[in-house]
């Protein structure tokens, strides 16, 4: 479901997501940035140094200790994971692909709704993705007669991402975009086609697919 973790710290060989993703932060100029992008980028970065756990005293989590899943959390009753799944990531470069694309879609989007709508729509897609997900996959198990859906477990802000990602194009003309700069798609079904191409990740399909329903 994730990537090995990488060494926190700013110093090390695990740390090339976190030095690229500054770099792509400053190249893009943190002042061009609206405040509730920046800040949940900077929210996602000090929850994987560990700086937000250590502010409230917390014991900083393994992933298999805060991700979501049907077993973890209806039957365990855990669930406070169903919003810390969505802050945590496995590895610097599993934060650095959704930090990336989360700045160039919420950038944009933000400047077109305003901040205040922006932050109350990443606030109710932070719990509504893992949500969803939990019901599709203990859908899935029910339908295909597969317990593997109930032990399905994600972290990450992939979700988060992509339910942006349906927003901006929904806002779009409807027109024709180049998908990998060469593949032309309808612009408001792009985000479909982004689904399919995110499965070389390997990021869990119904993570995402809750996000389009």
């Amino acid at each position: 479901m994730w990537p090995g973790r990488s060494r926190r710290g700013m110093g090390g060989r695990g740390n090339m997501g976190l030095m690229l993703l500054l770099i792509q932060l400053c190249q893009a100029g943190f002042d061009n940035i609206p405040p509730v992008t920046l800040g949940t980028i900077a929210l996602n970065v000090g929850v994987f140094l560990g700086f937000v756990h250590k502010f409230l005293n917390l014991p900083f989590p393994h992933p298999l200790q805060v991700c979501a899943g049907v077993a973890q959390v209806w039957k365990r009753r855990d669930y406070w994971r169903i919003v810390e799944a969505t802050f945590h990531h496995g590895g610097d470069w599993h934060l650095y692909y959704n930090m990336i694309s989360f700045l160039w879609k919420g950038r944009s989007l933000e400047r077109k709704i305003g901040s205040k709508r922006f932050l109350y729509m990443i606030a109710v897609f932070s719990v509504l993705v893992n949500y969803v997900m939990l019901w599709l996959n203990y859908g899935a198990a029910n339908v295909f007669r597969d317990g593997s859906y109930i032990n399905q477990c994600a972290i990450g802000f992939s979700g988060v991402v992509f339910a942006v990602k349906v927003v901006t194009t929904q806002l779009m003309e409807p027109g024709t975009v180049l998908l990998l700069g060469f593949i032309p798609v309808n612009s408001r079904l792009s985000c479909w086609f982004e689904l399919i191409l995110i499965q070389v990740k390997k990021t869990p399909f119904l993570y995402i697919t809750c996000m389009k329903l």
